[in-house]
């Protein structure tokens, strides 16, 4: 059974994923290099702007804990979600830099 889950950078969508998670009583790590986006959660505070975001932040934020350390978090869920950011290229495609960079980082966790 999943008891905690695990997702990859708070930002718009990712924050919004682990506030509806926390509602639904998972417990939620997520990971960010951002360390005032981890302050903000810490104070259950939205690190975004997103309707409607700020009352679950309230009320479920004792479910969500945030952290900068990847391997904290990955080694503490059960099962995880990476959703990071996929800037745009000059040429129109996605860059999957920070796909990759999370991706390598959770596999050197498993070894």
């Amino acid at each position: 059974m999943v008891r905690c889950i695990s997702v990859a950078d708070w930002g718009k969508l990712r924050t919004s994923l682990a506030a509806c998670l926390a509602v639904k009583s998972f417990e939620v790590i997520d990971v960010d290099v951002d360390s005032r986006k981890v302050d903000a959660i810490n104070s259950r505070e939205a690190p975004v702007y997103e309707p409607c975001l700020a009352e679950p932040l309230t009320t479920h934020g004792e479910r969500l804990r945030p952290t900068t350390d990847l391997e904290a978090m990955i080694s503490s869920s059960d099962a995880t979600f990476v959703d990071v950011p996929k800037p745009s290229k000059p040429d129109g495609s996605f860059s999957l830099c920070f796909v990759l960079q999370t991706s390598e980082g959770i596999g050197s966790t498993y070894g």
